[in-house]
């Protein structure tokens, strides 16, 4: 059961989830859209899709949601926390009523719906919940600040209930992805310098999948890489990370000379130029 598959790692998600031949719920505000969805994935896959239309931005959508899929008898083995949406701007001048949809949607909704979907997984000792945060959750980011904070609340609540479940044999996974190339941008409308490195959702959306299959809690990489003590810039922090993966993925180990090379233009006007490139070569040569 996904949210947010109307569009973007919602959408991408659905079709490799399908393609493993698990039946589909699929929720979202846009009805039309998640439709066409199901219909192009019933007929490619041969599996079930139902389509319920919900904004979890009322409080009382994720109740709804669930009642949906137990008057159905649908037994959820997979829970997918995607939707979501940032507000790009000074925090003082963003309107009250975004930040609050904003919060409602990336925080309470994540929260209400795990709690009502957990416990059947933990009552059959087998489940997957799978939590899109962010790279933002890692530090604090000016000018999207109370969307970073969502984030980190994400990232902090998957890492705790993984713990908590994993006896049980339920996995949970935060799926942190930089910038990537959706509606989100459009959305939170924020200015293309943080999206010159962007992913495409089909490339999240995979490894967000293999990384829950292995029992990851979040991607290893973006914790090593933001952790590191002389890299402290919000800004920088999207591009870096994808650069470095793509890197990564073809050289074991990489020289500054590589390093440099791509990570060039990912950077802003922090003046710390000089430690990320010494924090990209400690991650890189790990």
């Amino acid at each position: 059961m996904g949210n947010g598959g109307s569009a973007g790692i919602g959408w991408a998600l659905a079709g490799p989830v399908a393609g493993k031949g698990a039946n589909l719920v699929l929720t979202a505000r846009r009805t039309e859209r998640l439709q066409k969805l199901a219909a192009g994935l019933s007929a490619k896959h041969g599996v079930k899709s139902e389509v319920f239309a919900a904004d979890l931005v009322r409080p009382e959508a994720p109740a709804e949601v669930y009642a949906f899929t137990a008057d159905k008898g649908i037994e959820v083995g997979l829970l997918v926390n995607n939707a979501g949406f940032g507000c790009y701007g000074y925090n003082h001048e963003i309107p009250e009523s975004r930040l609050r949809d904003m919060i409602q949607l990336n925080c309470s909704a994540v929260v209400h719906l795990t709690r009502l979907y957990v416990p059947g997984m933990v009552e059959r000792r087998h489940g997957d919940v799978l939590i899109v945060a962010s790279t933002a959750a890692f530090q604090a980011v000016p000018f999207i600040s109370a969307y970073a904070a969502t984030k980190a609340f994400d990232l902090i609540f998957a890492e705790g209930i993984a713990e908590e479940v994993r006896p049980f044999g339920v996995r949970v996974c935060a799926l942190c992805p930089g910038s990537t190339n959706t509606e989100f941008q459009q959305v939170a409308q924020q200015p293309d310098r943080a999206f010159r490195a962007a992913e495409t959702a089909e490339q999240v959306a995979r490894v967000g999948l293999e990384g829950l299959a292995r029992g990851k809690t979040l991607h290893r990489l973006q914790k090593a890489f933001i952790d590191h003590d002389s890299f402290q810039c919000g800004f920088c922090t999207s591009g870096m990370i994808l650069s470095l993966k793509a890197l990564l993925d073809q050289h074991t180990h990489a020289t500054t000379k590589q390093v440099k090379e791509a990570i060039a233009g990912n950077y802003c006007r922090c003046g710390a130029l000089p430690n990320i490139l010494k924090a990209a070569k400690d991650v890189a040569q790990a």
